[in-house]
């Protein structure tokens, strides 16, 4: 499995957003920060390859937040 280049991730915004409750818009930032993780914000989705890059310690971020 091949990882896409490292890049810096702010998960700041995530972070304000779930903690003033707003949902909605901390799933839309989630999508984002994961398009952009995986290079693919330009589509605006992910194939199963695309998810397979994305750092694991990314994912392990976002799964704290």
């Amino acid at each position: 499995m091949q990882e896409v280049k490292k890049q810096t991730i702010n998960y700041s915004l995530v972070n304000d957003l779930l903690a003033a409750g707003k949902w909605q818009e901390a799933d839309a930032e989630t999508a984002a920060l994961l398009l952009k993780m995986a290079d693919r914000e330009s589509s605006g989705w992910l194939k199963k390859h695309d998810i397979e890059k994305i750092p694991s310690s990314d994912l392990q971020m976002l799964d704290r937040l």
